[in-house]
């Protein structure tokens, strides 16, 4: 079956590849950033097989722990910003770190 290579035929192949896309996204999220297989099995049991809610806190997230604290003495003797989140480092305060934890630099 051969289609036809029109504009329109070629601007609803990219709408219905970014649907597609989308929607594949979706569905992906719950296991986004997992690397265990085992892991997954044990958060989704059954597997996934509809929409799901990621756990929290995600148990292979690299931010659990996490805190922000810069290099201050090294920057002042390069004459650099230490701060680089600067009004941002709200954002890197999450709930995977323990509260009070992520240090501003101040």
């Amino acid at each position: 079956m051969k289609f036809a290579n029109t504009p329109e035929t070629r601007e609803r192949r990219i709408r219905n590849a970014l649907w597609g896309l989308f929607i594949g996204d979706a569905l992906a999220m719950p296991a986004h950033w997992f690397y265990s297989l085992s892991n997954i099995q044990q958060y989704f049991d059954g597997g996934i097989r509809k929409y799901e809610a990621a756990p929290h806190p995600h148990p292979e997230s690299f931010m659990v722990g996490m805190t922000y604290s810069p290099d201050v003495e090294t920057a002042n003797r390069l004459g650099r910003s230490y701060d680089i989140l600067q009004e941002h480092v709200r954002f890197y305060e999450t709930s995977y770190s323990p509260a009070g934890t992520a240090s501003t630099g101040a």
